[in-house]
């Protein structure tokens, strides 16, 4: 027998009840679905046109992070925590936590990456039908009396704005589709005092996305607010307090239990460059309160608002309506509109006052896809909306007023829209808005066949509405061709493996991508990676290394920064732009693709002078010149104090740059020219055509490659500002000795016999003369740890990011792993919490043994 609370009758009642909650989430659930597919068709989506929904971040970043993950439960959980795949290596727990912690994510694990868009398109359609349901069952859990009429609510809360304008956003959704489920936890709290439903849904909220999760937390303590002091609950002050000590231990133990994760995830996420920031009463706003109202009408979405702009708080017409009766119908006590009021208006405030936005985005502001916590104000519309539906009572007075306030809120939509939104789309959603406002009156109308013609009209209308704005959202983002992500992904996996085949423990890249995270998705050691939690600390160092491009490979600094690194391999195009040293290996495999490979490149683990390390080489210290950064690593790493870059006499222009420049030197010796624009911001400046240079747009912090002269030649460079007027500060060119680099190349690898790199891992067998100092081209972080013939030594943090060991003479094993920070302080948290949760449920069985209390909503 259902055990909710429900209108008194016999437990024949009961369990006819129970069987039309089983229906009513089916039917939600079977429009939801058939919705999303609609949109689909719309769109020609796969399975039914050439198009997917990987579009944005979904295709740049996380589809990538879950091939990654893919691999490395393949591989037996190698690479969950750490992995050679991101960038040089880095803290894998901030993608796992952020990204891929999303039950729904699984399904990703199951299949090959080749078929990620599709699996993508069916994640987006289980997650919105998810979110339907969960708001059904949560409504019709709260308000019995509302039954079937719960789907019209869900319906908007599934089809919102923000469902589909951060689709691609796709691990957001998680906490979005279980809000829902959180509330009726909260609601049973405050109606038994149990606190076990809401400490689980909010835990695995929490686990899922830890980011959207702390501004429903905030929510969380709203709403239960509401419930105590309006929900229709008749308790006394004691019983009140209970219920406080009881949603704080909930609150305590739903934070606690997912802390193994949220523990390292947090530390990891502390180093990245996108998730720290302060926070300062500004008292400034987002946007007009008066153009906020246009936001609730249909097809309001423009590409600007993924920038800034206007929150999407859209959740169809018909919620507008229903919302507006809440506040005007009888039925429903001043104390539960005026509370519903407040919450309504703190929500609208989280959006319209940047200090709290901030607030509500964890003291960061958004790049991109403002308003992320828009969602919450949607929920409480459709909340509100049910609520109304439960006894929309209208009599003539209220009436009145409820159409003066749909004709106020139609005269500020047209009033204060954007010029983009057209009349046409206008009358459309005010014609919506009467149609659905004549149906809910109708609703309360004595015959049968009238209530149900009018329930029949809202669903039907209801439909059709969400469905249209939801793939009018959709069609305002790139459309990425399923075949185009195929094409790319067949052929250059294949070229990938084949390049594997060489050499297992060497570094390779692309003059071509994808995406930054391109190494993630194909599975190779590569230098390019990009994420909200990407460590900084990894892209400085390449940046001071001269690397022109922060988050992926370009051109690559000099050959020296890329011998250092490991960069042995290069995937080309025919007649792609290449630097001079790379020799050409033939074709790879039976790809399309060309195969270069690097003399000069390094194994990741090569020997240096011992010396090195008792020296201080300031890499990434702010002002240095990055020619005087290689050469001083150049001599410390090789012992000599000869100069590997030689300056070059430049003749050319600097301060204002205007229109294109012409640069000219003299080559003194054989080698290899590189030059570097400076400019006290990172200007871009154009390479149009230049002999043998790189043609394209280089920025004034990175390395330009401008080809390899013999001696008496003469070097020309033509530059062009990208922007009308740059101030550059200076211009310098320099020779690279390719002799001198090829005897310290051969010098420092020598001697190691065989290096493997893993997913997670790096082992490395060596032959050391002596006291020896071995370097590892792997980003240097305290949680790495190393073990030479099974015994643990000391990882030295050299050159501002490389790690170093010293050895002893003889043949030796080196492993290099990872440990997860904050592991075991997260693994005791959840124990902790855990044990909690059982003990408040075992004392709350015990204290209701003898029965079950039911507290009913009354209405006044």
């Amino acid at each position: 027998m259902n055990k909710r609370a429900m209108p008194k009758g016999s437990e024949a009642d009961s369990m006819k009840q129970g069987w039309s909650e089983k229906r009513i989430l089916a039917v939600t659930a079977l429009l939801c679905a058939g919705m999303v597919c609609a949109v689909y068709v719309a769109l020609g989506v796969w399975p039914f046109g050439p198009n997917t929904v990987v579009t944005g971040d979904l295709g740049g970043q996380y589809l990538n992070y879950f091939a990654h993950m893919r691999r490395s439960l393949l591989d037996g959980f190698s690479g969950w925590g750490y992995t050679f795949e991101k960038g040089l290596g880095g803290n894998l727990m901030g993608i796992l936590a952020y990204y891929c912690a999303s039950p729904f994510h699984v399904l990703y694990f199951f299949f090959d990456p080749r078929y990620y868009t599709e699996i993508a398109a069916l994640v987006l359609l289980c997650k919105v039908t998810a979110a339907g349901t969960a708001m059904a069952f949560f409504l019709e859990r709260r308000f019995p009396q509302l039954r079937h009429r719960a789907i019209l609510s869900a319906l908007g809360y599934a089809f919102c704005a923000w469902a589909f304008v951060y689709s691609q956003n796709i691990m957001w959704h998680d906490v979005w589709l279980l809000l829902p489920l959180v509330c009726y936890g909260i609601w049973t709290l405050c109606r038994t005092g149990r606190p076990f439903v809401f400490a689980v849904s909010l835990a695995l909220a929490i686990f899922s996305n830890f980011y959207i999760a702390y501004m429903a937390c905030i929510f969380c303590v709203l709403y239960f607010f509401w419930e105590l002091w309006a929900g229709g609950h008749e308790l006394d002050g004691r019983t009140c307090v209970r219920r406080c000590v009881g949603f704080g231990f909930g609150a305590l133990c739903g934070g606690g239990l997912p802390a193994f994760l949220l523990v390292p995830a947090l530390l990891d996420v502390q180093q990245n460059k996108g998730m720290s920031g302060g926070f300062s009463i500004t008292g400034e706003t987002s946007f007009k309160a008066s153009e906020f109202f246009y936001r609730l009408m249909p097809g309001n979405f423009d590409w600007s608002n993924v920038e800034a702009g206007l929150p999407n708080v859209y959740c169809g017409t018909l919620v507008v309506v229903l919302v507006i009766v809440y506040f005007c119908a009888r039925g429903i006590s001043l104390r539960e509109k005026l509370a519903s009021a407040a919450v309504l208006g703190i929500l609208f405030a989280s959006l319209y006052s940047r200090d709290l936005m901030l607030l509500f985005h964890g003291l960061t502001p958004p790049v991109w896809f403002p308003y992320r916590n828009s969602f919450l104000f949607s929920f409480w519309l459709c909340f509100l909306a049910g609520r109304a539906l439960v006894s929309p009572c209208l009599n003539a007075w209220r009436l009145a007023c409820a159409g003066g306030a749909g004709l106020g809120f139609l005269a500020v939509c047209f009033l204060v829209r954007h010029e983009w939104y057209t009349a046409t789309l206008f009358v459309a959603g005010g014609a919506l808005c009467a149609v659905g406002a004549v149906c809910v009156v109708c609703l309360r109308a004595s015959r049968r066949a009238v209530r149900a013609g009018a329930l029949v009209v809202c669903g039907v209308l209801c439909v059709l509405e969400l469905t249209w704005n939801s793939a009018d959202v959709l069609s305002r983002f790139e459309q990425y061709p399923r075949q185009d992500y195929l094409d790319f992904y067949d052929e250059t996996s294949a070229a990938v493996e084949y390049t594997e085949h060489l050499d297992e423990g060497a570094r390779m890249e692309k003059t071509f991508q994808r995406s930054y995270n391109d190494p993630m998705l194909l599975g190779y050691h590569g230098v390019s990676h990009f994420g909200s939690t990407q460590d900084s600390a990894n892209t400085d160092w390449l940046s001071a290394m001269g690397f022109s491009d922060l988050n992926g490979y370009r051109s690559g600094g000099t050959a020296f920064g890329e011998a250092l690194i490991g960069l042995k391999y290069l995937l080309a195009r025919e007649g792609d732009s290449l630097q001079p040293h790379y020799v050409f290996a033939g074709q790879a495999g039976e790809t399309s693709l060309q195969l270069w490979q690097n003399p000069y490149a390094l194994p990741v683990g090569f020997f240096a002078d011992v010396q090195a390390l008792e020296q201080t080489i300031p890499v990434c210290e702010e002002g240095q010149d990055v020619f005087d950064v290689q050469n001083a690593l150049f001599r410390a790493l090789s012992g000599e104090d000869a100069l590997l870059l030689e300056d070059l006499s430049v003749s050319g222009p600097t301060g204002r740059l205007t229109g294109q420049q012409e640069y000219t030197a003299s080559v003194p010796k054989d080698g290899i020219v590189y030059a570097v624009w400076e400019g006290d911001e990172a200007l871009p400046v154009e390479i149009p055509d230049a002999v043998g240079a790189q043609p394209g747009i280089w920025y004034t912090w990175g390395v330009v490659c401008l080809g390899e002269y013999s001696a008496g030649d003469t070097v020309r460079a033509q530059v062009q500002a990208v922007y009308e007027e740059m101030e550059l500060t200076g211009v310098r060119f320099c020779v690279l000795d390719t002799g001198r680099l090829k005897a310290f190349c051969d010098r420092a690898s020598q001697n190691v016999q065989q290096t493997q790199l893993e997913i997670g891992t790096f082992r490395a067998q060596v032959q050391a003369d002596g006291q020896s100092l071995y370097v590892i081209s792997v980003p240097w972080s305290q949680a790495l740890r190393c073990t030479v013939d099974g015994q643990p030594v000391s990882v030295h943090r050299l050159a501002d990011g490389l790690c170093a060991v010293e050895l002893t003479a003889g043949e030796q094993s080196l492993e290099l792993g990872w440990t997860v920070p904050g592991a075991t302080w997260g693994l005791c948290l959840s124990a902790a919490a855990a044990a909690m949760l059982a003990a408040l449920w075992l004392f709350g069985r015990k204290k209701n043994k003898g029965g079950e209390s039911h507290v009913h909503l009354h209405h006044r």
